[in-house]
């Protein structure tokens, strides 16, 4: 019978940056971040049984950077970099602790429509989506469970007024590819009574204790 090993990484400062990336370490998990956003590449995440790669066709070809915001959440253990003006007049936030990369998309004025995407690349991992739609989640093909789940998105205005009005869908490529697309009610957007900025709140949820290897 196969037996199953938690591995514990060697022990690496949380956060570093070299020339191309912003880099993060937890127990079991590296996080890439991108600086330069132009061929359309935002992170990956990996370790030696699996990888995740997150892309943005909205990013191909444009100028933007992530840059460090060093006025909010900066602290020891947790990080924001931003991607001014990523499409049309939206900014892409990313706060990064040990845990959850949690994605902001910060919508400073009215458009007609709300729609973005981001293209997944993995290995090493099955995607799931349970029966009642709350989530997306990666399944550890090792361990047979969730390594990253995605709960569904919500988004407020500057008033904090919060709607659900916002959902994902997703466009299979192939059984390892996805393109998932966020979209958001311009109804509710353009509304009188909303206070920009608007954001949509995705998020990723790291699940820590499912690395393992054979032995």
């Amino acid at each position: 019978m196969t037996k199953f090993k938690a591995v514990r990484k060697k022990l690496l400062p949380f956060y570093e940056k070299n020339d191309c990336s912003f880099i993060f370490h937890n127990t079991y998990v590296d996080m890439f971040f991108y600086k330069n956003l132009t061929d359309g590449e935002i992170f990956k995440l990996e370790n030696e049984y699996f990888f995740v790669k997150i892309s943005s066709p909205d990013l191909v070809g444009s100028p933007v950077r992530f840059r460090e915001n060093n006025f909010s959440y900066r602290s020891k253990d947790k990080f924001t970099l931003v991607a001014d003006r990523f499409k049309d007049d939206s900014d892409l936030e990313y706060i990064v602790d040990r845990n959850h990369i949690k994605e902001n998309i910060i919508i400073r004025s009215a458009q007609k429509e709300y729609s973005y995407n981001f293209f997944y690349d993995f290995s090493g991992l099955t995607l799931h989506i349970p029966s009642d739609g709350s989530c997306l989640e990666f399944i550890n093909e090792c361990a047979g469970r969730a390594q990253f789940r995605i709960p569904k998105p919500v988004m407020y205005d500057g008033a904090n007024i919060s709607s659900d009005s916002v959902y994902y869908e997703i466009e299979m490529l192939s059984a390892y590819s996805f393109i998932l697309r966020a979209v958001a009610d311009a109804n509710w957007i353009n509304s009188p009574e909303r206070v920009f900025p608007v954001t949509i709140d995705p998020e990723m949820r790291i699940s820590g204790n499912f690395f393992y290897k054979f032995r």
